[in-house]
């Protein structure tokens, strides 16, 4: 007997194409990132949606390596994957909301990422490229990267009510073991998923001859729980929760290539001094410790979902506890640092639509409680000539920032709507008010309020022209990290002592994002159940009081030494790009190409940004050689040279090209159709490569194979 699931079941499962092999050709979307549930979303949000199937071809180690093969998205973070972040348009970090099952993940720390889930238990990537603070609130600079993991709906089959998956993937570049398994099940009014996972890597090769990336090992282990009620037609409760435990031992600062000690640099000091050269103290900004790093992430969300038959009605509810904790074990002092991270919220939206009319509509709360714990040990020595310590103890480990304790508070309403002027015109006023409030346990509180307005024209004169012109605000409160670090930053005994000092002044980052797109697509053109589409986003994303960390007094003889560093509203800053893509698509075969382009600047000093990818041109096809069943593909990326970085970035970025090769067998019926396989060839010739503003090479030639067997 096939399951009758309710339309409102039917609305959660995610909208596939087949046979796409890259995200950016997708043009059915979900409405888990957008929060805009209405046919006018699809034709104004620049928006990609990474699927099922385009994860399991790519097979990617983190969610920003999943979502970097879209323009003007890149991998901020190194090559470590619990380092890295998505950067989608020259921002990262907090400055992109980052959300897992609808659940916020606020989680800041210098050098880590905030995403602690592997790609391969996640049914899609949602992402919105561009400011989307009216419906997001604080943090939505670049855009909003929205993950959702896997359900029983995503891998129940006609007729089938239960089953089990196991998947096991190994990556050569890596010696990485993926391993996978799940159990599911589904009636007429619940379905229940539970799966785990373990993947762990050694030490990560890299292209041509640089040998091994040392320290870049990581265990993954975790478990996700999803299970639904459809409680009538109208009415649906979800429950989710999830734990991971990540661990690695690396150097502190995840970014650099292998640990630099301040034995290393004292050495370096001790050896310029003798040969009558002159000490370079910025180097000092650069020391690292290796550190054994464990982080724990727990969530629990409820969802009650409410769509009756009435335009007055389409609402959801979500309430949500996310936790983080990072602990380290500097491996030179024996210090130990913890960070934990709690975040609680909920949020409640609505939509009303009409004939000539729609109006979204909602409130947000989230509270953000960030606790710090810094031991400060007096035992490290730098020189030992015996088991004594006969020269100078430097006593590195008390030189450490003060712990803190601190809380925010950020409540949030806002509206959106879309009118239908006639025809061929729609009319897209939105609104948000956020109230901002933080206190740090010993320091001081802070509060702000801030509207966000948000104004898009779309115009459709014919069926196959979508153009749509943007005006969106975005706004960023300061981090808790950012208001409240103090005390040392990193110091040597009589040699360099230096220290965080707070801001109280701390504004919030305002971004003014200037938008136009373009869309046009084709169906049945040349034959039938073909179609061609073409995409093009010109964006010009103005920042004000962006926030820096910046020195704000020197020392020394030459007055050259960094003494006292502070988060300041250092920059106004512009970000100008153009996206273009374009694909075509028969039943059998489809070809596609895209290119990014990205600038920033300084407006003050007209100085290059940090971290702006280099210039991309990617150009692929994929084939079926059997129908329903085997597939290959071959996308070749070239990375145009980045010239553009700031005076005092001594580093070149020269041009490279990449040639990837994928294979999909997973016949949809027959004999084997319970079985999948996936292989690729990431980096075919090995190349030896360095990302623009990236401390370490990437990896070499990596051969990826995944199995999947569902029963």
């Amino acid at each position: 007997m096939k399951k009758n699931l309710s339309a409102l079941s039917l609305a959660l499962l995610p909208l596939l194409t087949s046979s796409m092999s890259n995200a950016e050709q997708l043009d059915e979307i979900s409405v888990t990132a957008l929060r805009d549930p209405t046919e006018y979303a699809k034709k104004q949000a620049n928006f990609v949606l990474f699927d099922r199937q385009t994860l399991n071809q790519s097979q990617a180690t983190s969610i920003a390596q999943a979502v970097s093969q879209s323009p003007n998205i890149s991998i901020q973070g190194g090559v470590r994957s619990l380092a890295q972040k998505p950067n989608v348009r020259g921002l990262s970090g907090t400055r992109v909301v980052q959300v897992v099952d609808g659940v916020r993940q606020n989680f800041n720390l210098e050098h880590r990422g905030s995403f602690f889930l592997p790609p391969n238990v996640l049914s899609q990537i949602e992402v919105i490229k561009g400011p989307a603070s009216t419906l997001w609130g604080s943090g939505a600079l670049g855009g909003v990267v929205s993950v959702r993991s896997l359900s029983a709906l995503d891998l129940l089959r006609p007729n089938e009510y239960w089953g089990a998956l196991i998947k096991q993937g190994y990556q050569s570049a890596s010696s990485m073991n993926e391993t996978q398994i799940a159990a599911y099940a589904a009636n007429q009014s619940a379905d229940f998923l539970i799966q785990g996972f373990h993947n762990k890597n050694n030490d990560i090769r890299l292209g041509q001859n640089l040998g091994d990336l040392p320290y870049s090992g990581l265990t993954q282990q975790g478990g996700l729980l999803k299970a639904g009620w459809q409680l009538t037609d109208a009415q649906r409760v979800e429950l989710n929760a999830r734990h991971s435990i990540n661990k690695q031992l690396a150097p502190a600062n995840n970014e650099m290539a292998s640990p630099y000690t301040p034995e290393d640099f004292y050495n370096d000091i001790a050896n310029t001094f003798r040969t009558g050269g002159q000490v370079d103290y910025s180097k000092a900004g650069g020391t690292t410790d290796l550190a054994k790093q464990k982080i724990t992430n727990t969530s629990f969300a409820i969802n009650y979902l409410l769509n009756p038959s009435s335009r007055l009605i389409n609402a959801g509810f979500t309430l949500y506890h996310n936790r983080t904790k990072e602990t380290e074990n500097n491996q030179r002092t024996g210090a130990y640092d913890t960070t934990s991270y709690r975040t609680w919220g909920f949020n409640l939206q609505n939509a009303s639509e009409f004939e000539r009319v729609a109006f979204i509509y909602g409130l947000d709360f989230y509270q953000d409680h960030a606790k710090t714990q810094r031991e400060a040990l007096n035992t490290d020595c730098l020189l030992r000539q015996t088991n004594s310590c006969l020269a100078n103890d430097l006593k590195t480990a008390k030189y450490r920032p003060n712990a803190y304790n601190a809380k925010a508070n950020v409540w949030g309403t806002y509206l959106l709507s879309h009118i239908k002027l006639n025809e061929h015109w729609v009319f897209s006023p939105a609104v948000r008010f956020d109230a901002y409030e933080s206190k740090e346990q010993q320091g001081e509180r802070y509060s702000k309020t801030h509207w966000s307005p948000s104004l898009t024209l779309s115009y459709q004169p014919t069926n196959w022209v979508d153009i749509s012109v943007k005006y969106n605000e975005a706004f960023r409160a300061p981090s808790l990290q950012e208001r409240y670090i103090s005390g040392y930053h990193f110091g040597y005994d009589r040699q360099l002592i230096t220290t965080f000092q707070a801001n109280p002044d701390l504004k919030a980052e305002i971004a003014r994002n200037k938008e136009l797109n373009i869309n046009l697509h084709w169906d049945n053109l040349w034959q039938d159940n073909d179609s061609l589409k073409f995409s093009t986003a010109l964006f010009q994303n103005d920042i004000k009081d962006f926030i820096n960390l910046d020195v704000i007094e020197y020392t020394g003889r030459m007055g050259n030494i960094p003494k006292t560093f502070q988060y300041r509203n250092v920059q106004n800053a512009r970000l100008r790009g153009l996206e273009i893509s374009g694909q075509y698509q028969t039943p059998r075969w489809s070809i596609y190409a895209n290119y990014g382009l990205l600038r920033g600047k300084d407006r003050q000093t007209g100085e290059a940004l940090e971290n702006i990818n280099a210039d991309r041109i990617t150009l692929g096809t994929r084939y079926t050689v059997v129908m329903d069943k085997f597939s290959i593909g071959t996308e070749l990326r070239h990375y145009f040279a980045q010239k553009r970085v700031p005076r005092d970035n001594t580093n070149t970025y020269p041009s490279y090209t990449l040639i990837d090769l994928n294979a999909t067998y997973a016949p949809k019926q027959g004999e084997w159709e319970n079985l999948s396989i996936d292989f690729a060839i990431e980096n075919l010739f090995d190349k030896a490569y360095t990302p623009a503003f990236a401390l370490t090479p990437n990896p070499g030639r990596n051969i990826k194979i995944t199995l999947g067997y569902q029963f």
